[in-house]
């Protein structure tokens, strides 16, 4: 369950960025590995990292240095239960 609040599902917080941006998620389990993927408009994997965290509002902090040319990508969080896949832009 990928929840960002208890209402509404999991969103890219800014869609569009500059300089720096968050990656917010909500896990409800404890120890929960989490593997989050950047991916570019030729499919190419720019980014790459598994991480466990505890339940609750989690958060992946994205800047230049992981993504520094503007385009368009895709990021990808993903657990053993599912995946989620997201949009976003980079200026």
């Amino acid at each position: 369950e990928w929840r960002v609040n208890r209402q509404n599902p999991i969103a890219h917080l800014y869609s569009a960025w500059m300089v720096a941006t968050n990656i917010g998620f909500y896990l409800p389990e404890t120890n929960t590995a989490v593997t989050f993927t950047v991916v570019d408009e030729m499919g190419r994997v720019v980014y790459t990292a598994t991480n466990t965290y505890p339940s609750g509002y989690q958060s992946i902090a994205l800047d230049e240095s992981i993504v520094p040319q503007a385009g368009m990508y895709w990021y990808s969080l993903t657990t053993a239960q599912e995946q989620l896949v997201q949009k976003m832009v980079k200026f």
